[in-house]
């Protein structure tokens, strides 16, 4: 038994609410600092991995949301994780994984998709003759890597990477929206995607679309998701945080959006903002202007602030369990069924997915799947909430050689004067990979309690630079 993949997610480099972004003694982000919870982490995973031989060293699965673009300058982001690559690659040092990192990209990050397919495009046009019919570009790519061809390379993660002298073979490919990988019988089949697809807000032109052409079908397939919706996605939530003075303004509509008082609020001014600007006052009088477009706003505002984030009381909510259900029976399968058509569909499917910052595993029937489906979420590595939200916290999910996965709780944050979780392994059977990582974990307990010390002072100060910045 070998471990081949290790997958992180929602890391949100850059973010000043992310644990492995350093703060000054004033709170605001210290890019060219390294945090000592990503130390901390990188040391536990070093040591976890040291433990049991392998057979190679494991590929890195990057599953989104690990360059925060909504909320920070390009810049800023990329020099945290230039602290990652040095942590994961040391000069003079043993890797810690493959040089080959795959990157799906989630929502705070989509730009880098469009980044590497534009790239790959581009590579596509240079290699056909002058006056030749184009084909289309590419919204998404394949579910599994063949062996003729890899991945688009992410040319810009590389080119940060490759700065370093000692890093001048390290590559970053990027899958998008879903990776996956299969069993040489190809009865067993992992997928990674980072969840983005499971909520409604993410498919909002979709919604829009047939609400005003409602004889119009819904999107059912991964490529007709990605096409409807992308702009949006991107434009949202991976871009306009970075839009000049008006751009720090956005973290403010992401926290509104996260609570109904909040969303009230932003429905008011939105209808007010409206009235003043395109409405004549002998039209209506502004108060009946403003209260319908209140109510407008309002239901627009509190489909698109549906996070799951908000249901502190269970690790995914009803409708995104309900999305994710439908997401993985839907466009997922299809996309699965449509590259499996040469071989066979898969028996047992294990999904890997992010986003919600909620960490779980669990094993879920699903409609059209004779298998119950391994569902592992990685949690973030946020901090969003002056109060202690207990179900939040961050995991590492292992992959081994024959696709077994298993988690490592890292941490969850801890109730109000409770001391905080140990390190731990969530597995859905047993199986020799949870009890590789279990014993992994015994060897590595010094590294593990001071990543444990690391991660709770780390919300303890992101917890009250919140509340500074609130009051």
């Amino acid at each position: 038994m070998s471990i081949t993949h290790v997958c992180l997610s929602d890391l949100h480099f850059g973010a000043e609410t992310s644990l492995l972004t350093e703060l000054d003694e004033n709170y605001e982000p210290a890019h060219q600092q390294c945090s000592p919870a990503l130390a901390r982490l990188m040391a536990c995973l070093r040591k976890v991995l040291a433990a049991e031989p392998q057979a190679t060293r494991p590929k890195l699965v990057l599953l989104g949301d690990v360059l925060e673009l909504a909320l920070s300058e390009t810049h800023e982001a990329l020099m945290t994780f230039e602290k990652f690559l040095t942590l994961a690659f040391p000069e003079g040092g043993d890797d810690l994984f493959a040089r080959e990192i795959i990157y799906v990209p989630g929502n705070h990050d989509h730009h880098l998709w469009e980044i590497a397919r534009e790239t790959h495009y581009l590579n596509y046009l240079n290699g056909l003759p002058p006056g030749a019919a184009l084909g289309e570009e590419w919204h998404i790519t394949r579910l599994y890597q063949s062996g003729a061809e890899d991945y688009p390379e992410q040319r810009l993660l590389t080119g940060v990477a490759r700065r370093y002298p000692f890093l001048r073979d390290l590559r970053v490919s990027t899958a998008y929206p879903n990776l996956g990988l299969r069993s040489p019988d190809a009865k067993r089949s992992v997928i990674f995607t980072h969840g983005h697809f499971i909520e409604p807000l993410y498919t909002l032109v979709s919604q829009l679309k047939h609400m005003i052409f409602q004889e119009s079908p819904a999107p059912d397939t991964v490529l007709e998701l990605e096409l409807e919706n992308f702009a949006w996605i991107d434009f949202f939530w991976s871009t306009m945080g970075r839009s000049g003075d008006a751009g720090k303004q956005v973290q403010q509509i992401y926290e509104r959006l996260a609570s109904p008082k909040g969303r009230d609020d932003l429905s008011r001014r939105l209808a007010a903002g409206v009235v003043a600007r395109f409405f004549s006052k002998d039209w209506y009088p502004d108060a009946v202007q403003r209260f319908a477009l209140d109510k407008l706003f309002e239901a627009f505002l509190d489909r698109a602030g549906a996070h799951d984030r908000i249901h502190t009381d269970d690790p995914l909510g009803p409708e995104a369990k309900r999305g994710l259900i439908a997401y993985v029976t839907g466009p997922l399968l299809r996309q699965v069924a449509h590259e499996s058509r040469y071989t066979r569909m898969p028996e047992q499917l294990s999904v890997v997915f992010g986003h919600t910052h909620k960490p779980f595993e669990e094993r879920l029937s699903m409609p059209g799947i004779a298998e119950p489906v391994d569902v592992f979420n990685t949690g973030g590595w946020v901090v969003d909430s002056v109060e202690r939200q207990p179900l939040y916290g961050g995991a590492v999910v292992f992959v081994d050689d024959a696709l077994r996965c298993a988690s490592l709780r890292m941490y969850n944050e801890s109730a109000r004067d409770e001391a905080p979780a140990a390190v731990h392994v969530g597995a859905l059977a047993d199986h020799p990979l949870g009890a590789s990582l279990a014993r992994a974990l015994g060897a590595a307990a010094p590294e593990a309690d001071a990543l444990t010390d690391a991660l709770e002072l780390g919300i303890r100060i992101r917890a009250h630079a919140l509340a500074a910045r609130n009051t």
